[in-house]
């Protein structure tokens, strides 16, 4: 059994457009990273990718959710 490195649950990150409009750029209802595990993150430019490993680093907040790194 791998160690578990990173746990997420509920995570949103949403911003606010110039015309006061909320756009909702990260929805992840689920997430696991374990020890030695290789996860890719395939989408087109502009689906979250980067704003996701933001979140993950601490370099943003979420909107909603949380994470839980066990590392």
């Amino acid at each position: 059994m791998s160690e578990r490195l990173l746990h997420i649950s509920g995570l949103k990150k949403s911003f606010v457009a110039p015309d006061s409009s909320r756009h909702l750029i990260v929805d992840v209802p689920d997430f696991s990273l374990d020890a030695q595990m290789q996860v890719a993150l395939p989408g087109e430019n502009g689906s979250g990718k980067t704003t996701f490993l933001n979140l993950i680093a601490g370099i943003l907040q979420p909107t909603l959710g949380r994470f839980r790194s066990m590392a």
